[in-house]
């Protein structure tokens, strides 16, 4: 079902640059999709300077799943993608895996029994401009939810056919807790073969000299537990 909804997405909305027509669409078809759940979608609009467009309207959209505990667990994809690409590796399957995660909280048409109430709150964010700058990322890690996440999962790329792949790096002299990273490869084990994820002196020189490609960057910038899942790039 993820496969069919990251085709229907870069089909309806190939150009989703922010700012233009088809970034506004793909934000609708986010919302309407979780609508579909009965779970409702908060919007966060901004003006920023994005690098090569200019001054634009920036959309974050958030999805909570109400938990038993305050703590949140966020997962994150951005929507958007670079202008002459259809982005359907990066970032169309991202957002699709996001709807399909979501669907799992649905409380209409499934038309079976009511999920569960999860112990922790759930936190699916759908950020802009992460093809231009991590924007819509560096905007949440300022926000009040960030400030009670316990795990951030970002999901990019997950269609490519290369072997799976967990970035560990930030913009700051920081890496996510060992455990998350341990219970990320132990349950993608469980589906097929562990992904890879950089060795011991990479990890030292990213450390040292830090350096981000992906969303996971700006949220581990700010002290957020953060990991990256996608394809080795």
């Amino acid at each position: 079902t993820a496969l069919e909804l990251t085709r229907e997405l870069t089909r309806d909305h190939p150009g989703r640059v922010p700012g233009s027509p088809d970034a506004d669409g793909a934000a609708r078809w986010f919302e309407e999709k979780l609508r579909l759940f009965g779970i409702p979608v908060e919007e966060d609009v901004w003006q920023a300077d994005v690098p090569g467009l200019g001054e634009v309207a920036l959309r974050n959209l958030t999805a909570i799943v109400r938990g038993t505990l305050e703590d949140r667990i966020v997962v994150v994809a951005n929507r958007d993608n670079r202008e002459g690409s259809s982005g359907a590796n990066d970032n169309a399957s991202g957002t699709a895996a996001l709807v399909e995660l979501a669907r799992a909280y649905a409380t209409v048409g499934t038309g079976g029994a009511q999920p569960r109430r999860p112990l922790h709150t759930i936190v699916f964010l759908s950020t802009d401009a992460g093809a231009y700058g991590d924007l819509g990322a560096a905007r949440f890690a300022r926000s009040e939810d960030a400030d009670r996440a316990v795990a951030t999962l970002v999901l990019t790329g997950l269609a490519g056919r290369a072997t799976p792949h967990v970035e560990l790096a930030g913009l700051e002299h920081r890496s996510p807790p060992a455990a998350l990273v341990r219970t990320l490869i132990a349950r993608l084990g469980d589906e097929r073969a562990p992904p890879a994820r950089p060795g011991v002196l990479e990890q030292l020189v990213a450390l040292g000299i830090p350096l981000a490609l992906g969303e996971q960057g700006p949220l581990l910038g700010a002290g957020i537990p953060a990991i990256r899942l996608g394809t080795a790039p």
